[in-house]
């Protein structure tokens, strides 16, 4: 390795994809959307990797989930990471896994093959990432659109339970516009979308998706999102797109991450069936001792002269460590002798402390604590598609404090505005 200078900034690892705004709600929260483009979205497929919780004993930890509408006694888990998986799209679809070409596709075939049921939850799942114009609301339980109104671009992020949502508000759309072409006929950005978050807990989960009126056959409306749409700065990349859908960790990540979870699914899984891989009662997993491990790492740290030593009297034993020791001299950074200045016996009141180099004086005192953020602007009554609330012309226009997120700009032309309206959609 060459000579390195720690001149600051230098060697920092800034080659992380930079996220574009993603749509995050709350619990209860609910979002008005238009999707512009049903060509833009992105779909990879993706491991959602797990470990399960462990006791102070080793054990693994259980608890009571309601899975299928029933209540289980299941192993508790914490999630690990979400690798793309790096298996070929033809066999995953057909086959789930694929154990070739992808290192966590073959950890999981391993684990299932080993009584592994969890497993099943890590095969490659379609995750979707889709661009979406969200429009500026009265609340954030209304759909009624502030006045002026105002709307960024955002990154909706999809599981496929939610894509299948999603797809089947297709027969909601024909029944607003009465389309005589059916499903196959609608496009998305026909109507606007109401999507209604039901839980934050654990990521988002999508409750209702309705289909509204669009609002961009509003004039005011639609030179918004003419100005959002033509400007490439507010268009998610397609590496920002992906990002959203997993993390591209490269082969040498996913086969670290698949190892750590095989080796802890496999012991808490087989915890105390006392067969090969039971690590409560000792096996390969925990040496081969036939004793628990934390038993085993007691006896492999205890005190000198506690156990036996095997190589008394031979070169290798223990007699050097046996018996008080003077410490060596410290190594002295300037090359004084170790015995030049002896240290005071007793610290003096005067010695700088630790934090003061050189003796200046005593610490400042803490920061104060930052204020709390506002609260939230209380829900605008009626059912006009707008609110009577104001807003400022800068959140019409995307410069205020609703301005549209800029992300990186890219080269290519962006398809005309006009092109993708959706000019063949009944008049109501």
């Amino acid at each position: 390795m060459p000579k390195a200078s720690l001149n600051a900034g230098a060697h920092r690892d800034d080659s992380s994809v930079d996220r574009f705004d993603e749509l995050k709600l709350d619990a209860g929260e609910i979002a008005r959307i238009w999707i512009p483009d049903d060509d833009a979205a992105w779909m990879e497929w993706v491991h959602l990797l797990t470990l399960p919780v462990f006791e102070e004993n080793g054990g693994p930890l259980m608890e009571e989930k309601t899975v299928r509408k029933m209540v289980r006694t299941v192993i508790a888990n914490t999630f690990l990471g979400s690798p793309i998986c790096l298996g070929a799209d033809e066999i995953v679809a057909k086959q789930g896994l694929d154990p070739e070409r992808c290192p966590a596709c073959a950890g999981i075939q391993e684990m299932l093959d080993a009584g592994v049921s969890y497993a099943d939850d890590m095969k490659p799942q379609r995750r979707f990432a889709i661009p979406v114009i969200r429009y500026n609301t009265a609340s954030k339980k209304s759909t009624q659109l502030q006045n002026p109104p105002g709307a960024k671009m955002q990154v909706w992020r999809l599981s496929q339970w939610t894509y299948r949502k999603l797809d089947d508000a297709r027969s909601k759309i024909v029944e607003l516009l009465e389309l005589d072409g059916g499903v196959e006929a609608t496009r998305f950005k026909m109507v606007d979308l109401s999507v209604q978050c039901e839980s934050a807990t654990y990521g988002q989960k999508i409750g209702d998706i309705s289909a509204l009126r669009g609002a961009w056959r509003l004039p005011a409306v639609k030179e918004l999102l003419r100005a959002l749409w033509t400007t490439p700065e507010n268009h998610p990349t397609e590496a920002q797109l992906k990002a959203a859908c997993g993390r591209d960790s490269g082969l040498a990540r996913i086969k670290i991450d698949i190892d750590d979870a095989k080796e802890a699914w496999l012991r808490a899984v087989h915890w105390g069936d006392g067969g090969p891989l039971d690590a409560s009662k000792g096996s390969r997993m925990s040496g081969g001792s036939g004793r628990p491990i934390d038993e085993a790492l007691d006896d492999l740290l205890a005190p000198p002269g506690t156990t036996p030593d095997q190589l008394a009297g031979h070169p290798g034993g223990l007699a050097e460590f046996a018996g008080p020791k003077t410490p060596a001299a410290d190594d002295d950074l300037f090359g004084a002798p170790a015995d030049a200045v002896p240290p005071p016996s007793e610290p003096s009141a005067s010695w700088p402390s630790d934090d003061d180099l050189f003796g200046s004086g005593p610490a400042t005192a803490a920061a104060t604590a930052p204020a709390a953020p506002a609260a939230a602007p209380p829900a605008a009554p009626g059912d006009d598609l707008f609110s009577s609330a104001p807003n400022s012309a800068a959140a019409a226009l995307g410069t205020g404090p609703e301005a549209v997120p800029a992300a990186a700009a890219k080269p290519g032309k962006v398809a005309s505005f006009d092109d993708i309206m959706p000019a063949d959609v009944p008049v109501l």
